[in-house]
């Protein structure tokens, strides 16, 4: 796995190896916040959702959104109604979620305005 972070450009690069030993790239645009947690430990990945709006339940992306704003001891850093702003942000289609499903404990998740996807 590799990541660059531009945080003047608001920007974030993800690269990840496949099983065939395919590069998979994802260049996010307009990041809000990201978080990354354990990624050095990151080797399947077991779903990689990504919105756009209709395919994931607003339930599940509260819970990721809120994840994305919370301490490492999952206290909350901003209010309820930042979170909710966001989620309708996303639900609207106006921002988009991105998250790996936990594997091995490691945990990604960006918000973002645009996500695109490369596969070499």
């Amino acid at each position: 796995m590799s990541v660059r972070i531009d945080r003047i450009a608001k920007t974030l690069d993800l690269g990840f190896r496949a099983i065939d030993d395919k590069a998979v790239d994802f260049a996010f645009g307009g990041v809000v916040t990201f978080r990354i947690v354990d990624a050095h430990l990151q080797n399947v990945v077991s779903r990689v959702p990504v919105t756009p709006p209709g395919e994931l339940l607003g339930d599940e992306i509260r819970r990721v959104v809120t994840w994305l704003f919370s301490s490492a001891e999952k206290e909350p850093m901003v209010d309820g109604a930042v979170v909710e702003t966001h989620v309708g942000d996303i639900l609207k289609g106006k921002k988009r979620l991105f998250y790996l499903d936990p594997s091995w404990g490691a945990e990604i998740a960006v918000l973002c305005t645009t996500i695109v996807r490369s596969d070499g």
